[in-house]
């Protein structure tokens, strides 16, 4: 059995462009996606990615649940004042409440706070703001389940329910 990995935005493009019926085939590392009057490819991840196995978190210490849409709300909201180059965010988690936060040198800070389901010690994890939406679309309960050893390891994000899809989130290196 090969493993393929497969971008996340591909999947995005075929579920709002093609039909319910859908072939796919891949082949010399390409991905095909044709229904009956649309064809759509896309470049596989290669090499340069970590092995997806090693990057999960087998076992995780803290487990936190917060809503999908109010959790992609605060993120668009602090996108707007986060730095060009970096394009890094932070996200705390502090007994029951979820602080999004950004700055940019040129136009301020912007922080925003919701409600989760948490009851762990503090945690801060450094994270790239545009890595963040795809994975919350393709949440469509109402809740996610987000499990993680600490601020500095991969977060495993799933829908509230159905822990067979994960988005691994990776963050960025922590100033």
């Amino acid at each position: 059995l090969k493993t393929t990995v497969v971008p996340v935005r591909f999947f995005q493009v075929i579920s709002g462009a093609l039909g319910e019926m859908v072939d796919i085939t891949i082949e010399n590392g390409t991905i095909f996606a044709e229904s009956e009057n649309v064809a759509i490819s896309s470049a596989l991840l290669g090499e340069m990615y970590p092995n997806w196995r090693r990057v999960i978190p087998q076992t995780t210490k803290y487990t936190l649940k917060a809503n999908v849409r109010n959790l992609e709300s605060a993120i668009n909201l602090t996108s707007i004042m986060t730095d060009a180059k970096t394009k890094s965010i932070f996200i705390e988690v502090e007994g029951s409440q979820l602080m999004v936060s950004g700055q940019d040198a040129n136009y301020g800070h912007s922080k925003q706070i919701i409600d989760c389901e948490y009851g762990a010690e503090n945690v801060r994890g450094q994270f790239n703001v545009l890595l963040l939406p795809p994975c919350l679309k393709g949440i469509e309960t109402t809740n996610l389940i987000a499990r993680f050893n600490d601020g500095k390891g991969a977060w495993a994000l799933s829908p509230e329910g159905s822990e067979n899809l994960v988005y691994i989130l990776m963050p960025m290196n922590q100033t």
